[in-house]
Formats: structure tokens, sequence, C-alpha cells
């Protein structure tokens, strides 16, 4: 990525908060006790969960540099300003691409909804809603995300899992 134009601290803090996503993400799914397969899936999905973003940077930097711009000087979320700048969100072409590689429907599924999992038509807490309230976390806990990524959780999933009461037991593992 040293090519792409982009200053390197961009490059660092997704690799740093892909690695805590992940890391967080396994944290959660091993509290919540789900099988130790959802738990890998969980920790996999928070790794990749950003993956569309490296696409962009990679084969687009001048565009990427320019959604930077936009996120951040202009206040555009980034799934807006991606669809404007690309056609698609990073979540939906990392998704992608996890689906051509044959990984798990589960790790697809996170990376495709970690920003709106109430969307996902699987039911239950699983990787997905770990990824959702690491990634949540991660931004909170982190230094300002460079790329303007909004952390909110998802209140109406969390109230549709009844998972509300477990937010505080997740915010102690982000510490």
């Amino acid at each position: 990525y040293e090519d792409s134009g982009l200053p390197a601290k961009v490059i660092e803090a997704l690799y740093q908060h892909s690695m805590r996503t992940g890391t967080l993400a396994k944290a959660i799914a091993e509290r919540e006790q789900l099988e130790p397969d959802l738990v890998e899936e969980a920790f996999m999905a928070g790794m990749l969960h950003d993956l569309g973003k490296l696409v962009m940077v990679h084969n687009m930097p001048k565009s990427y540099g320019r959604l930077l711009t936009a996120t951040l000087e202009k206040g555009l979320p980034i799934h807006r300003a991606e669809v404007e700048i690309f056609g698609a969100t990073h979540e939906q072409i990392g998704a992608y691409l996890i689906g051509l590689w044959g990984l798990p429907d589960a790790i697809a599924e996170a990376v495709a909804f970690h920003h709106t999992p109430q969307l996902c038509p699987e039911e239950g807490f699983g990787p997905l809603g770990a990824v959702h309230v690491a990634d949540a976390l991660a931004h909170r806990a982190g230094a300002v995300a460079v790329d303007g990524a909004d952390a909110h959780l998802s209140v109406p999933y969390l109230e549709a899992h009844a998972l509300t009461e477990r937010f505080p037991a997740w915010h102690e593992l982000a510490q």
C-alpha cells in the first residue's frame, strides 16, 4: 500500500482497527458462550470486516482519498460517500470477496451487515452480533477514525435479541 499515495497512518489505523475488532469479537463470542466454531468465525469476521476498504485503497487510491476528504471535511457518512464514489459500500465489496473465497456464510454475513445487523435475515446472536459490537467498541476505544466511520451500535438489534444488559460486560472486555 506504499504506492497508494495515502498516508501510512491510514493503512496502519485500518490494520490496528481490524486486529482490535477481531480480538474483541472473539472475546465477546467466548463471553456469550458461542460454539467454538462460531467463536473462530467471529474472530475471522472481525479481522476481515473492513476488507472492502483495503480493496478500495489498493485499486482506487485517488478515489479513496476523495472519500476520506468527503467524510472528514464535509461530514458525509462513509456509506453514502462509498456509494457515491464507488457504487458500493465496503461491506458489500468485502462480503462479495468472502463469498467468492468460499468462507463460511457467517463470516460473509458479519462482513456484509456489520454496520446494519438488524437487516440481516439470520436470527440470533452469533459472529455478526459479536463483530457489530466489537467494531463499535473498537472505534470508541481507539483514536478518532481516519475515515469518519460511524461507530454507533444498533440499539434495535440489541433490543431484538435482549442484549442491551450485556453491553456493560462487553464494554469491560474492550478496556
